[in-house]
Formats: C-alpha cells, structure tokens, sequence
C-alpha cells in the first residue's frame, strides 16, 4: 500500500499546476476510450483502478506492497466471488 500512497502523492503533485479549467477541456477528440479525453477523465479511470486494486489486495490479506511478502507463483491471481 505504501507505493499507492507515493503514487498518488506525485499525482497530486502534478495535478496541483494545472489549472481548473484545463482539467475537464478535452484533449483527445479522435479517441475511441471515453477514459482518455481529458485529464479530468484519465484521472478519475486512474483513481477508480486504484480503489480498485487497493481493495483487491486488501482482500487477499495484503497489506504491504513495498515487495516483502510478494506473491512467488506466475499463476494470474483469480478475482474473489
């Protein structure tokens, strides 16, 4: 969990130049991914994944993603029911 947290620190760090009304402006008017027009958008994909994955983890029993403990099998990690 600690590198979510140094992450998101650097994005908060980087969004904190830009300005409001450059956040939601669309960047990418040919793209197919509604996830991609603005950096409102790609932002708000990246926090969703983050919950996500944060609680992924977390329902495994893992709370420490600085590498101590880290998962040895190549097998992909199966979604809880």
């Amino acid at each position: 969990m600690d590198e979510y947290e140094r992450a998101a620190g650097e994005l908060a760090r980087i969004l904190e130049v830009i300005s409001d009304e450059d956040y939601p402006l669309i960047r990418d008017t040919e793209t197919n991914d509604d996830d991609c027009r603005s950096i409102q958008t790609v932002v708000t994909h990246v926090i969703g994944a983050g919950y996500g994955y944060a609680g992924m983890l977390r329902g495994r029993g893992i709370s420490d993603t600085s590498g101590a403990g880290t998962r040895r099998s190549r097998e992909p990690m199966q979604q809880p029911s």
